[in-house]
């Protein structure tokens, strides 16, 4: 079993760590193509959040009136509420 991790450490994870480490080295690259996709990573979240809000009130608005469980309510034996 010693064996095989060695081949395959060998094989396949001293290459691609290699090959990471020439990447890593074009890290103000991808610094510059996050700042450009902020604003749109900020134009989606609020889009969504936005899209979402009616959700989000109905459900705080549901959860903060209503007092039983759902087992209760839906129990045929005891009344609804």
């Amino acid at each position: 079993m010693a064996v095989i991790a060695a081949i395959t450490f060998v094989v396949f994870t001293f290459p691609l760590a290699q090959r990471d480490a020439e990447v890593a080295q074009r890290t103000p690259s991808v610094i510059g193509l996050l700042k450009q996709c902020f604003p749109l990573f900020v134009a989606l979240f609020m889009y969504n959040l936005i899209d979402n809000m009616p959700k989000f009130v109905m459900e705080g608005a549901l959860s903060s009136t209503t007092s039983c469980t759902t087992t209760r309510c839906t129990s045929p034996r005891t009344p609804s509420c």
